[in-house]
């Protein structure tokens, strides 16, 4: 993939960045993977949840099924699972931007996540405080591998009539 560029500027090989862009943009993955098997539990009434996943949609869960308790019909459930899955999705797609090295998607993708944080830090979940500080690290650490690599100048491509 990278055979005319060996070593970047620095000295850092070009495929050990891109292992750590993907590295960073796999955890998007993971957040949109587990938020999806804590959507699942919710819709099965459980009481656990995955500590990496999304607070948001735990919140947009846990007010559609006390509505649903509430009010006797369970219409808002189908909402919340509807905003859970554009969620993921957006996740999903800031794993596959940020593989692709647009920047752009990681400092998104981190921001929410941070902003995510706060729900744990209200609900004084430590293990999910942990954890999401943890995915952040590595998010970054994939964005700074991404930045790295998109400031490698690209080789030109050859002229008409140069060989």
């Amino acid at each position: 993939m990278f055979e005319d560029i060996q070593a970047t500027p620095g000295g850092v090989d070009a495929d050990e960045l891109q292992s750590q862009v993907n590295s960073g943009a796999n955890w998007f993955f993971w957040i949109a993977g587990l938020t999806l098997i804590n959507t699942v539990i919710a819709l099965a009434g459980a009481d656990f949840s995955f500590a990496v996943g999304l607070g948001i949609t735990q919140i947009f869960d846990a007010v559609a099924a006390a509505i649903a308790v509430e009010s006797g019909t369970p219409a808002l459930t189908f909402v919340a699972v509807a905003l859970d899955l554009i969620t993921i999705a957006v996740f999903v797609g800031f794993g596959f931007l940020g593989r692709a090295r647009h920047s752009w998607a990681f400092i998104v993708g981190i921001v929410l996540f941070g902003l995510d944080t706060i729900f744990f830090l209200l609900a004084f979940a430590v293990l999910g405080i942990i954890i999401h500080l943890l995915a952040i690290v590595y998010l970054f650490r994939g964005l700074m591998a991404a930045r790295q690599l998109n400031s490698i100048p690209k080789p030109l491509p050859p002229q008409p009539g140069q060989v």
